[in-house]
């Protein structure tokens, strides 16, 4: 019978309370910022200091405590999910049909189901470990997908030879030694199997105290934190706006042309340079608006290079001072079609890049 993956909601939360205790503790062991680790120091500053540093130190913690309890029920509802997911792999996997013993042919059955967590690039999946009805050897392994799971031969991590292997068990204790066929090389790997109790932490919970904040308390100070970066945020926008409002008078000014108006606009001075016949494709729509064109040269004696040289400076010049741009990847020619790109600003912010 397999342990349900998933656990009730306490077990993350003190599973979580666990690791910011250790996280606290690892902290309080930091020495002071470099601040204080000048060469040079006057005497008078040295007796502060202690002062300043424990002062530092209980303010980075307070905040940091603060910082904690803000992603743990994130942190907890994707582990939650993680273990669920887990939980849902096992309990679909279906089991590989028709194994044969390589002996006897008869078929296999399962004995064991283990789930195996994604790494190296593999996805989590389940393995089925196979016995024969009549004990014979070897015991074979398939993954839910059907593939087969092979022992990889050891090589030796000098000479990459072929090595030889003892088993020796002693209680818990198995002592495995690999020795090189070609080198002689002797590799020596301890598995101990016994079950070590976890030791009481006799402080955990007088620190739990310290460093943790009950759910009341954090939400409340999250709450006053997120309130204290949104009034941060906009005097940073307000400042910024302060600082360049050259740059935002200039963006206020720009001719901001719909697609129909920068239709009108383009068509009779692209006309004018033997460009005819623009089309304006379906827009791409993303994070940027970006509307594909094409266009065809009426010159039968001008070269693509120049061609394209010139449909650049006439688009170029005419969208000056508008809220669109060619894009930089230029255009293509090809038997006299020329296709390229255009860019349309909207926001604020995108329009300040664009005067930029």
């Amino acid at each position: 019978m397999n342990e349900k993956y998933l656990k009730p909601y306490q077990y993350y939360a003190d599973l979580y309370d666990k690791f910011t205790v250790e996280d606290f503790r690892r902290f309080e062991k930091i020495t002071a910022p470099d601040v204080f680790e000048q060469k040079e120091h006057s005497e008078d500053f040295d007796k502060v200091r202690p002062i300043l540093e424990k002062t530092w130190s209980n303010v980075a913690i307070e905040i940091k405590k603060v910082e904690r309890h803000r992603y743990k029920k994130k942190t907890i509802a994707e582990w939650m999910k993680r273990d669920e997911e887990y939980d849902k792999v096992y309990e679909d996997a279906q089991q590989p049909s028709h194994i044969q013993c390589l002996e006897c042919k008869r078929m296999m059955f399962v004995s064991t189901k283990t789930l195996e967590m994604e790494f190296d690039k593999k996805p989590t999946r389940v393995l089925f470990m196979f016995d024969c009805p009549l004990g014979h050897l070897p015991r074979r392994a398939f993954y839910s997908d059907g593939q087969e799971y092979r022992i990889e031969p050891k090589t030796c991590v000098k000479c990459h030879s072929s090595v030889s292997d003892t088993k020796e068990r002693n209680g818990e204790l198995l002592t495995i030694t690999d020795t090189c066929k070609k080198c002689g090389h002797v590799e020596v790997t301890e598995f101990d199997f016994s079950t070590k109790e976890e030791k009481p932490d006799p402080d955990f919970l007088k620190d739990r105290e310290r460093f943790c904040l009950t759910d009341e308390e954090g939400d409340k100070a999250v709450g006053e934190l997120i309130s204290f970066e949104a009034r941060m945020k906009l005097l940073d926008d307000a400042q910024a706006k302060s600082e360049k409002h050259e740059l935002y008078d200039k963006a206020k000014l720009l001719k901001k042309l719909t697609i129909v108006e920068l239709e009108k606009l383009l068509v009779p001075v692209l006309e004018q340079a033997s460009f005819i016949k623009l089309t304006l494709k379906e827009p791409q729509i993303n994070k940027d608006f970006v509307l594909p064109f094409i266009v065809y040269d009426s010159k039968p004696d001008r070269t693509d290079a120049v061609s394209c040289s010139d449909l650049k400076k006439v688009i170029t010049e005419t969208l000056s001072g508008t809220n669109w741009k060619l894009m930089s990847d230029g255009v293509m020619y090809r038997m006299g079609m020329l296709e390229g790109r255009l860019r349309g600003y909207e926001r604020e912010e995108d329009l300040i890049k664009l005067v930029e």
